[in-house]
């Protein structure tokens, strides 16, 4: 160690001679340079003027440096000018710039350039002794090595002290620990009397030593008691594995036993889906003889009275097949039996189709309902229309419901995309102004067979089934629901689902020509702030410039200072109705197009209309496509690609014939309920096909080899032979004809897998009990549309009074009218001669005044004297326009009863209008208008 300190010392000694040997120099070229630098400043003028004396008096200035041995000034020819010591020493003539100069023995020579603004004047000689460089070097050597001799003298004297108390003492610790190492014997210490942190080792050394000792001692102990742990350890895991076996036997018992219980519940699962499907085959196959029979016994002649019945058992039959639809739902969801269709459909009109169907009701509790659809929202979809139908439907119903007063909307926008906008999710909401739902209630608010309150059930009715079926609807379709609503300030349902975009939609729309429409101008007039934006953002959409304006007299204004191109007008509005604006807008421009929007529950307002020479009559609700077909009839008459069908055609007006190669369907019924029976062929042959009936598959077997038959209509569940074992069995012989029937299967389970297990045994389409004839009717077009020879549907040619001869009559015909009850008003002798304007105003007015009397019953029964004046006021505008005088005038009076809210009045004129209004209606049905007019 002592000789690595030496020669540690001696290298840095080294190194700082070299150091300082080198630094010494720089400093001598250093100080020379600054001597050429100085004296070629001062010895420019000379070298200009070629002055030698003045040169050597410049030059004189360094004789005070001992070690300046030799000094010149050169001419550019390089011809001395002046030197020290001598001007002729033959060795300066030697000189030039051209050489090498620096150090050379023990000199330092330079020989650098003289010049003045880039002119060369001369050249500067220096030779300098390097004396003192080395004496300074060998001074720096001896200090140096003097340094280093005493350092190592110092380091040897330390090293010698440390080895005697740090070296020895640290030896004996280690010799002791490899003793005890080797032989393991913890009772070895180390004897020493050295001091501080040495000493401090060695002691804790010897405690260590110590503990281990103590601890190897009770490690010993602690083996024997280890040794008696073992071997009582051994005896319980001995007794554990017995205790452990019986257990595993246990188990395995256990698990035969869960696998028996499992195999059970599967059968009950079975049986109990077998259950619902029976139950549902034996509930719908009589409701849907109840609801066929009524909508046949619809199309005959009814007076009011029967007409009301049959409506009743319509109310009450729909009701029940929805409850029994809704448990099946809920049972199939809460199964996970429940399958998505994916078909395409068109987003508009499935809104158009809800708002279309249940638009009766917000008419008779005078509220508004519309629908919107954001312009980026695909409109041609894939997906299940059905499910999102019924979700909607069950949403908007219960808007409707909870509301009495205000509106109901519906939106949908688009929340987000997927996939190169293949696939959507959309986001629906619901809103109403109603009753509103607190908090706490909407905490059960989607929990099967339950509503916001009892309360809540005895007031409006329901199961309580309708919202968990949506909710969970919405789930299975990728989405989620939830409720935004406050007590008494209405309610907002929303949903989201996702659905995939439809690529290559039907051609079902007209090509839309809105640059027809370009730089137009429409007056929307409407009170209701939503109605307004609705319509604004269609026109908008169409390239229209929409203003808004919310009441008649404001309406006026605008136009008489403003160009409009036309007027989009409600007739529903305070202060100022449509009709009144109309006129008025009239009287300041003529010729300006006037678009009336009025409801179906307003058939006075047509002839009035009519009267008024307005531009276009809507009937609410508002249907895209028949708006912009009115706005072609303003701006493009010319353009119009089709027409729209009549606002005020009932359903059953005609019914289309169906034929295939001009002949009839001959069509092969298998049905073994004689109710079904009679209802699905009293419907086929409303729709003119011949029918054959049979009460089971065998003997729809039979019919089948012995009759050729277009299509057959089976059921699934008859006796003998099922129409699945049928379809089967006729299948089997169509393998060695080549041929093909069309086979539709009708059923009455509803339950997942019924569709698939008909197509699967090879029927070619589904039809769900029950059934209506406009179901029927749409199956049989597309059926003729797919046939070779394709169908030739036309109308018949029976008169409406022959609609009765297609069912037989199972109501009395109500005697003729006495001419009293109704006395032709002297619009309808001006139309006399259009019998077609005749039947529209009468066959209206027949289907409006049921709803406008059960509005006067229900007002009066919830005491709403506003509601019932309003409903008396509409009731009597219907019968002074259709001729029923006597009715015009008791409605007159229940309406200014129930304007001074007289209680006792309005009660005494109810029996009288309900029976006046019965009376009337008889008398429109049964009336010989020929005579009358």
């Amino acid at each position: 160690m002592l000789l690595t300190n030496v020669l540690m010392l001696l290298l840095i000694a080294t190194v700082f001679v070299f150091y300082q040997y080198y630094k010494e120099r720089q400093i001598l070229v250093a100080k020379v340079q600054t001597y050429a630098h100085i004296l070629g400043n001062n010895g420019a003028s000379a070298l200009l003027l070629n002055d030698s004396v003045f040169a050597k008096d410049v030059l004189v200035a360094l004789n005070r440096d001992e070690h300046v041995v030799q000094v010149a000034l050169f001419t550019t020819k390089e011809e001395v000018l002046a030197a020290i010591p001598s001007r002729q020493d033959p060795a300066l003539n030697l000189l030039s710039h051209t050489e090498t100069y620096g150090f050379h023995g023990r000199y330092y020579e330079i020989f650098d350039p003289i010049d003045s603004e880039g002119k060369l004047l001369g050249y500067i000689y220096i030779k300098y002794s390097t004396d003192s460089l080395y004496d300074s070097l060998i001074l720096i050597v001896l200090l140096t090595l003097g340094t280093v001799i005493l350092l190592s003298l110092v380091t040897f004297w330390v090293t010698s002290m440390i080895s005697e108390s740090v070296s020895i003492p640290l030896f004996h610790l280690a010799t002791i620990a490899q003793l005890i190492t080797d032989k393991k014997d913890y009772s070895l210490r180390v004897e020493s009397d050295a001091m501080g942190e040495i000493g401090t080792t060695i002691d804790a050394f010897n405690t260590m030593i110590k503990t281990i000792f103590t601890r190897e001692k009770q490690l010993e102990l602690s083996n024997d008691k280890l040794e008696e742990s073992r071997k009582l350890l051994e005896f319980r895991v001995e007794e554990r594995t017995r205790e452990l076996q019986e257990r595993v036997l246990q188990y395995d018992r256990a698990r035969k036993e869960s696998r028996k219980l499992a195999q059970e519940a599967q059968i009950a699962s079975q049986t109990k889906d077998a259950f619902l499907a029976n139950m549902s085959h034996e509930m719908r196959t009589p409701l849907h003889g109840v609801l066929g029979m009524t909508s046949l016994l619809d199309r005959t002649r009814l007076d009011e009275k029967q007409r009301q019945f049959v409506d009743t058992i319509k109310k009450a039959s729909g009701t029940l097949l929805t409850i029994i639809n809704d448990i099946l739902d809920l049972s199939k969801i809460e199964s996970g039996k429940i399958d998505l269709e994916m078909i395409s459909f068109n987003l508009v009109k499935l809104l158009e189709e809800i708002v279309e169907i249940l638009y009766p009701r917000v008419e008779m509790k005078h509220i508004a309902l519309t629908k919107y659809i954001e312009d980026d929202v695909p409109k041609h979809l894939l997906g299940d229309p059905t499910r999102l139908k019924q979700i909607l439907m069950n949403l908007t119903n219960n808007a409707i419901k909870f509301t009495s007063k205000g509106e109901v909307f519906i939106k949908c926008s688009m929340q987000s995309c997927f996939e190169d906008k293949h696939e959507v999710v959309l986001h629906f909401v619901v809103k109403d102004t109603g009753i509103g739902i607190s908090d706490e209630q909407q905490k059960r608010l989607f929990r099967a067979f339950t509503q916001a309150d009892n309360s809540t059930t005895r007031r409006f009715g329901g199961t309580g089934l309708g919202l968990v079926i949506s909710k969970r609807l919405t789930e299975i379709m990728g989405g989620e629901m939830w409720v935004k609503s406050e007590a008494g300030k209405g309610s907002e349902f929303h949903f989201t689902i996702r659905l995939v975009v439809d690529k290559n939609p039907p051609n079902e729309n007209i090509d839309v020509p809105v640059h027809l429409f370009a730089k137009k101008r429409a007056l929307i007039v409407d009170d209701n702030e939503t109605n307004r934006y609705v319509l604004s953002m269609l026109l908008k959409h169409w390239q229209i410039e929409a203003v808004e304006i919310s009441s008649g007299m404001a309406a006026l204004k605008y136009i008489a200072e403003n160009r409009v191109d036309v007027v989009l007008l409600d007739y529903h509005m305070p202060e100022m109705d449509g009709l009144v604006a109309a006129k008025k807008i009239r009287d300041i421009d003529p010729k300006l197009p006037i678009v009336l929007a009025i409801s179906a529950s307003d058939p006075q307002l047509l002839q009035q209309a009519n009267n008024m020479n307005i531009d276009n009559v809507l009937i609410k609700p508002l249907k895209e496509e028949l708006i912009f077909e009115s706005l072609l009839r303003v701006f493009q008459p010319n353009f119009i690609q089709k027409e729209s069908v009549p606002p005020f055609t009932r359903n059953y007006d005609k019914a289309p014939r169906l034929q295939v190669h001009n002949r009839p369907l001959k069509i092969l019924l298998a049905e073994d309920n004689p109710v079904n029976q009679f209802t699905a062929s009293m419907m086929l042959e409303e729709l003119g096909c011949r029918v054959d009936v049979v009460c089971d598959g065998q003997l729809a077997l039979g019919a089948y080899e012995r009759e050729p038959y277009d299509l057959i209509f089976m059921d699934g569940h008859m006796p003998n032979m099922d129409g699945y074992e049928a379809t089967k069995a006729i299948r089997d012989l169509e393998k060695d004809t080549g041929k093909h029937i069309f086979i539709v299967a009708m059923t009455a389970n509803a339950l997942s897998g019924e569709r698939e297990h008909c197509f699967s045994v090879g029927m070619d389409e589904y039809m769900s009990k029950p059934y209506t004839l406009q179901d029927i009717q749409n199956l049989l077009v597309r059926f003729c549309q797919q046939y070779k020879g394709n169908a030739i549907s036309t109308p018949f040619d029976e008169n409406p009074e022959d609609w009765t001869e297609s069912v037989p009559s199972l109501i009395p015909t109500p005697e003729p009218a006495s001419p009293d009850i109704l006395v032709p008003t002297d619009y309808m002798k001006s139309i006399a001669k259009q019998p077609e304007k005749i039947k529209q105003l009468i066959t209206l007015a027949i289907s409006c005044l049921p709803q406008q009397l059960q509005s006067v019953e229900e007002a009066f029964k919830r005491k709403d004297w506003e509601v019932l004046e309003r409903a008396a006021h509409t009731l009597k505008g219907t019968a002074a326009n259709t001729g029923g005088e006597q009715l015009r005038i008791t409605a007159y009076a229940m309406e200014q009863a129930a304007k001074k809210i007289d209680a006792k009045a309005t009660k005494k004129l109810l029996p009288s209008l309900k029976k006046q209004t019965e009376a009337f209606l008889n008398a429109l049905k049964t009336a010989d208008w020929s005579t009358l007019l």
